[in-house]
């Protein structure tokens, strides 16, 4: 049958890009402290207590990740000059760099990818993909 040849090759097809530098640099940007870090460079300052939902993880692995980051010098914890008892997470100037960096490696990737599919190609690949993420929202709860 056709459909089960087009599904054998789409399961190959996934396990190589999910084998591909490019996804794994997206997939790690995603998750965990690079993700956090990248949260913080857009949002600038946030609270703990914001970072754990968002992340979909526990309160205690939210301060896990901060010692971790604060270690590294990549974040600070300030406490909230009128009320003691808030803390707001900010990046240093290494956070920064250290996100940047990430970024510039990810997008790199990217570009190498589309200039090898070419113009027309790319703009295919990422209406297809596009494609695909509106027909997943429609079927599919997000994955937590």
């Amino acid at each position: 049958m056709e459909t089960e040849k087009m599904l054998a090759e789409l399961t190959g097809i996934f396990g190589g890009i999910s084998r591909s530098r490019l996804f794994w640099d997206m997939q790690q940007s995603m998750r965990g402290e690079r993700f956090l870090l990248s949260y913080l460079y857009e949002t600038g300052a946030c609270s703990p207590g914001k970072l754990a939902p968002m992340l979909h993880v526990s309160a205690a692995r939210i301060t896990k990740m901060l010692s971790s980051l604060e270690s590294k010098q990549l974040i600070v914890r300030e406490n909230d000059p009128t009320d003691k008892r808030r803390v707001t997470v900010r990046l240093t100037k290494s956070g920064s760099n250290a996100v940047r960096t990430v970024q510039a490696q990810a997008m790199a990737h990217a570009q190498e990818l589309f200039e090898n599919l070419g113009e027309e190609d790319s703009q295919e690949f990422l209406r297809i993909v596009n494609k695909i993420l509106s027909f997943e929202e429609m079927v599919d709860e997000p994955v937590a």
